[in-house]
């Protein structure tokens, strides 16, 4: 079985989940927490969406709310405040409106942020 290393966002403790597994009680705090990857491919609105995986905003997509995840890779829209584990990465043509929080951040030519960033280890 496959297996994926993926930090709880309440604890910070470090877990090994099923790569196919979609969330998860965490052990340690015993909070629910998803570990899925997704990719909004078209608008979507929510007041947070939350994973301990990846987010992909696509192309054609538009996603509006707070977010947070283990990286981000923005192709389309997105307006809302970004909290990365790892990396933000912008793809030319993309933007962000809003402040990102991340360890790394990667801005293609032509990407746009219109926000604050804080890069941490």
């Amino acid at each position: 079985m496959q297996q994926k290393k993926v930090y709880c966002h309440h604890c910070g403790k470090e877990l090994l989940v099923s790569a196919k597994a979609i969330s998860i009680g965490c052990p340690h705090c015993n909070q629910r927490i998803s570990v899925e990857d997704l990719t909004v491919s078209s608008c979507h609105i929510r007041a947070c969406l939350e994973t301990c995986g990846s987010i992909r905003v696509a192309p054609t997509g538009i996603l509006q709310g707070r977010v947070r995840s283990r990286n981000l890779q923005v192709e389309g829209q997105l307006r809302g405040n970004v909290t990365a584990d790892d990396k933000v990465s912008l793809a030319s043509g993309a933007s962000i409106s809003g402040d990102i929080t991340a360890r790394s951040l990667e801005v293609n030519s032509g990407g746009i942020i219109n926000g604050f960033c804080r890069i941490e280890p």
